[in-house]
C-alpha cells in the first residue's frame, strides 16, 4: 500500500488573440489582476462616505496583498479575475474586508475565493461559499477555531494502516487546528447556530470522545481474526483468490495472536491503495468485495472487544493534543451538527492552517 498523491491541474481559461494565422494565448497577468481588483473597489466607492472611504481603502488594500500572494501559488488562478461570477464574489469579499479590521478575516476571505477557483463548479459549494463570505466578519475567531475542530472530529479519518501511526496523525492534525484556546460554555454554540454554521440538537448530549473514536476507528478497535484458526485459513483463501497476498492481514497491535486488515475503519477499505508491482493504484471492485468478506470473519467476542477497547483508550492517553481535544469535547453541553455552510467555513479555515489537509468538499 502506498500514499496517494494530489495532482492539481491548471485551468485553461485564457484570452486568445489571433493575428493572421498566429494564435497567442495570454492569461490574466498579476498587473491586470491588481487593476481589476481596483476597478471592482471603485464600483463600491459610492457606498462609503468621505470619512469612511479612506479606512475601507486601507483595509481592502491589506486584503488585496494577502489575496494576490495566496493566488500567486496556484497555476492559472489569476485567470479567474476575467470571470463575471468571480468578480461578483470579489466585490462581496471587498465589502466584508472593508468592514473588518482583522487580518485573519482577510486571510479567510482569500481562502474562500481560492476554494471557489478550485471547487466552485459545484452549485452546492458555490452557494455555501457565497453565504460563508457574507458572515466572515461576524464570526469570533475563537468560535471559528471551535467550528474547525468540530468539523475535523467528524470529517477526518486517518488512512494509516497501523493504530499508533493513525493516532499520531490525528494528534498532529489537532495540534495545528487547536491554534488558540477553545471556548467553554455554550455561547459559542449559540453564536454559530444563529449564523447557520451549526444546528444545536438540544437536549441531547454528544458521545464522549473516547467512545466516539472507538466506533469511528473500528479498523483499529476490531477484534480481528485469530491466527491459524479456521477463519484465518478462510481469510487467506479469499485473499489468494483475489490475487491479494498475506500482507493484507497484519498483526493486531492491541490484541496478541490476532490479525486484521490494515485499515483504520471498515469504510476505508473502499479507499485503499494497492501496490501492484512498482505501481500504486486504487483498489478494484472485486478486491473491495474480498476484503469485506474477510472483515465478516472478524471475531465478535465481547470480552476480547472490551480488552481491545481498553487498550485503545490507554493508547489515546499518550497523545497530548487528543487528550486536550477529549477534555474540551466532553465538556460541550449540547449536541450539535455542523451544517454545509459551517463545513465550508471550517474546511477553508483548516486549509489555512495546513494546505496538506485532505479535501472534504
Amino acid at each position: 500500500m502506498g500514499n496517494s498523491k494530489q495532482v492539481q491541474k491548471a485551468g485553461d481559461n485564457s484570452t486568445q488573440n489571433q493575428i493572421d494565422t498566429v494564435v497567442v494565448n495570454q492569461g490574466i497577468t498579476e498587473q491586470r489582476t491588481r487593476e481589476i481588483f481596483d476597478e471592482m473597489f471603485q464600483l463600491e466607492r459610492q457606498n462609503y462616505t468621505k470619512e469612511a472611504f479612506q479606512t475601507a481603502k486601507e483595509r481592502i488594500g491589506e486584503f488585496e496583498k494577502i489575496l494576490i500572494s495566496r493566488m500567486s501559488f496556484i497555476d492559472g488562478a489569476f485567470n479567474s479575475f476575467a470571470d463575471p461570477y468571480f468578480q461578483f464574489l470579489l466585490r462581496d469579499t471587498q465589502r466584508v474586508a472593508g468592514s473588518s479590521e482583522k487580518t485573519d478575516d482577510y486571510s479567510l476571505l482569500s481562502e474562500l475565493l481560492v476554494c471557489h477557483i478550485q471547487k466552485g463548479e459545484k452549485r452546492s459549494i458555490k452557494a455555501n461559499l457565497k453565504m460563508a463570505i457574507g458572515i466572515v466578519d461576524l464570526i469570533d475567531q475563537t468560535d471559528l477555531c471551535a467550528l474547525t475542530v468540530a468539523h475535523a472530529v467528524s470529517g477526518y479519518v486517518p488512512m494509516n494502516c497501523f493504530c499508533r501511526d493513525g493516532l499520531k496523525t490525528l494528534d498532529d492534525l489537532f495540534g495545528k487546528l487547536m491554534y488558540m484556546e477553545l471556548p467553554s460554555g455554550n455561547s459559542w454554540q449559540e453564536n454559530l447556530d444563529m449564523l447557520g454554521a451549526i444546528r444545536i440538537s438540544s437536549p441531547n448530549q454528544l458521545k464522549k470522545m473516547r467512545d466516539y473514536y472507538i466506533e469511528l476507528l473500528n479498523g483499529y478497535t476490531c477484534v480481528g481474526i485469530k491466527k491459524e484458526s479456521d477463519d484465518y485459513k478462510k481469510a487467506l483463501k479469499i485473499l489468494n483468490e483475489a490475487n491479494l497476498d498475506g500482507n493484507y492481514l497484519v498483526d493486531h497491535e492491541l490484541l496478541d495472536g490476532y490479525v486484521r486488515i490494515p485499515t483504520s475503519a471498515k469504510d476505508s477499505i473502499d479507499k485503499l491503495l494497492i501496490e501492484d508491482g512498482k505501481l500504486v493504484r486504487p483498489i478494484k471492485e472485486d478486491e473491495k468485495r474480498s476484503l469485506h468478506k474477510v472483515w465478516e470473519l472478524y471475531s465478535t467476542d465481547t470480552n476480547l472487544a472490551n480488552g481491545v477497547n481498553k487498550k485503545f483508550r490507554d493508547s489515546l492517553s499518550e497523545y497530548t493534543n487528543l487528550m486536550k481535544l477529549a477534555e474540551w469535547w466532553d465538556s460541550i453541553p449540547e449536541a450539535f451538527r455542523v451544517t454545509p455552510l459551517g463545513n465550508t467555513l471550517a474546511h477553508t479555515n483548516a486549509k489555512r492552517c495546513d494546505q496538506r489537509i485532505p479535501d472534504l468538499l
